[in-house]
């Protein structure tokens, strides 16, 4: 993961994290470790090392400028890949073309699910946000979200929202952006609240879900249409 820092009056304010190296072959005993940084100009490396194998990336610069760009405020909702919007439940859409983790592409290497909850303190247990077949988001006992991804294989995962970012949605009455990920590249699941990266707080040791056993095409096991759950 990585972050961008910037100094202010003293102390160091850092924005998100974002992923950027990872390796989905060997989970329990390739993992990158001993990393460094190389600045060379405006260019920046990582070096890291398996003790079997040493490499060194460069880290690419899209990723880098969107990182510094969280330093300015932006309250446009992104709409350059966006493939369904509404305004209203019971809508029913045609159901997009979802990320194969078996072979991911620059057009399909993830996808983002964004809902504006109001007044999530009245949802109920077991209602339905959004369910695709593929994937599904739903509401538990203590009012935390549960997404669970399934492939046209059967195999699949689940990701809890951490008690920290569920009492941000149960905050006030001013509508909370949930936002739930799948990065079909590093097979990584995971949940953001009003921008902030759930990382699991002091009740999880992290907010994110490592699915390795991904093999199939999300498309192939979900509905061919899907609409919003209903109002709390």
């Amino acid at each position: 993961w990585l972050a961008a820092g910037r100094e202010e009056d003293g102390q160091v304010r850092f924005t998100q994290p974002e992923i950027a190296l990872y390796d989905i072959h060997d989970q329990a005993n390739n993992r990158p470790g001993y990393p460094d940084f190389i600045e060379i100009g405006e260019r920046i490396f990582i070096t890291e090392t398996n003790k079997t194998i040493a490499r060194v990336h460069e880290i690419d610069q899209a990723l880098l400028a969107s990182l510094f760009g969280q330093f300015r405020v932006n309250s446009t909702v992104a709409n350059r890949t966006l493939a369904f919007s509404s305004t209203s439940q019971g809508t029913t859409f045609e159901t997009p073309l979802l990320p194969n983790p078996s072979s991911p592409t620059a057009e399909r290497d993830g996808l983002t699910i964004a809902v504006w909850l109001i007044n999530h303190h009245d949802s109920a247990v077991g209602q339905v946000l959004i369910d695709i077949g593929s994937l599904s988001l739903t509401v538990n006992a203590n009012k935390s979200i549960t997404a669970r991804v399934v492939d046209a294989h059967g195999h699949g995962g689940t990701l809890v929202l951490d008690q920290w970012c569920t009492s941000l949605l149960l905050d006030g009455q001013e509508p909370h952006l949930f936002s739930f990920t799948l990065d079909a590249s590093a097979h990584v699941l995971l949940f953001s609240v009003d921008g902030a990266v759930c990382d699991g707080g002091s009740s999880s040791t992290a907010g994110w879900a490592w699915i390795s056993n991904l093999t199939g095409n999300l498309t192939e096991s979900a509905r061919p249409t899907f609409s919003l759950g209903a109002s709390y």
